[in-house]
């Protein structure tokens, strides 16, 4: 404070970095980037925790559907990363099947969280009751839960249009420059 780098804020009772000494807070935020080591173990210990989830998920489904419709368990994920959904499936209903397209979400237990992308939001959307998320609790040694497994059928009703049951932030922002109009 004696140097003029940090501020009181009345009105919040909050300490702010005054200027010119702002841009510090983002430097700091950003220090640890890509050639931080611990980030890229960070990133890849997210994507081995997803890939853990997903392979617990295609073995719960083969027992699910039965050694009868196991064929028709694909791991679509595998093959393209980039894909809307990890699995397809089938539900069974009788004697008929329908297809069943199903996001695998790795996530904490106690808060069930998970990052949704435009992509799976508008493939739930599209494919309605055949679009299903299966949130796979990971348990404090990195080992997925699956008895503790929650499916949602139609998440884009049951997720992401229900304020009431899901806390919902929009992440990114996309911008796009404007064509300017034609005289």
């Amino acid at each position: 404070m004696d140097l003029g780098a940090i501020r009181h804020r009345l009105q919040s009772d909050s300490y702010v970095l005054a200027e010119p000494f702002a841009f510090l807070s983002l430097w700091a935020r950003n220090v640890r980037g890509a050639g931080d080591p611990h980030f890229g173990r960070l990133a890849r210990e997210r994507i081995e925790l997803g890939i853990a989830a997903e392979l617990a998920v295609l073995g719960w489904e083969k027992r699910r559907v039965g050694h009868e419709w196991s064929d028709r368990v694909v791991h679509v994920s595998a093959q393209y990363p980039g894909a809307c959904f990890d699995i397809q499936s089938v539900t069974l209903d009788g004697p008929r099947t329908e297809p069943r397209f199903i996001e695998v979400k790795a996530v904490a237990p106690d808060s069930f969280e998970f990052h949704w992308s435009r992509a799976e939001v508008e493939a739930a959307q599209l494919l309605d009751v055949r679009y299903f998320l299966y949130l796979v609790p990971i348990q404090p040694a990195g080992v997925p839960d699956v008895s503790a497994i929650e499916l949602i059928q139609n998440p884009y009703s049951a997720v992401y249009e229900n304020p009431q049951g899901w806390h919902k932030a929009e992440a990114d922002i996309v911008c796009r420059k404007r064509k300017s109009p034609v005289s």
